[in-house]
Parts: C-alpha cells; structure tokens; sequence
C-alpha cells in the first residue's frame, strides 16, 4: 500500500477509521528527505495502517492545529484520536516497533 497525501481539507476524515500514521514534512525539509523511503518502505511492509503525508507549506492550518513544530513529525491514530507521536526522522526498525505498539493501543 503506498502512502496517501492528506491535506487540511481532507485531514479529518482521512484519520477517522481504523490506525493510521501522519508523516508532517517540507520539501525543503532534509531529514524529511531521507526519512520518505523508510516511511514508503513501511506502508508496503504495514499494510493494516494507512501512511498518510501531510506536506506543511501547502497544509499549514492543520499542522499548526495539532501543534507540529518540527519537522518530520509522526501523529499516530487509532479511530480518530491520537495515540502517539514521534519528532524526528527515525530508521526503519524503530518505525516498525513503534507502529506494533499503536497496534496495541
């Protein structure tokens, strides 16, 4: 499954049902930049948990709604509510433990 843009229109509906993760990015942004195919690498390899991409300069209301101030960010969903986030580019095994415990929430 590949990862969906999401934007401040769509935002809403897009993270109502089921578990999903939001990567918050620029691209200007460099540590956005190489953490991209770590995160499209885990939505083939998670293909119960929707990857959705938020790109902060063309979607700035909701970012700055949930309060992103860094950037790459990831807000974790389960049905509509946030059950974690993570700031910071990270390597594809810590993505995949974090997302098995969003599993679990």
């Amino acid at each position: 499954m590949a990862t969906t843009e999401t934007t401040d229109l769509t935002f809403t509906s897009d993270v109502k049902e089921g578990v999903c993760v939001v990567d918050f990015w620029a691209t200007w942004c460099g540590p956005c930049k190489a953490f991209s195919p770590v995160f499209e690498e885990s939505s083939d390899t998670n293909k119960d948990i929707r990857h959705l991409k938020m790109d902060v300069d063309k979607n700035p209301v909701t970012a700055s709604e949930l309060g992103v101030m860094s950037i790459p960010t990831l807000i974790f969903y389960k049905n509509g509510d946030i059950v974690g986030t993570s700031s910071g580019a990270m390597g594809a095994k810590q993505l995949s433990e974090t997302l098995a415990k969003m599993r679990d929430v």
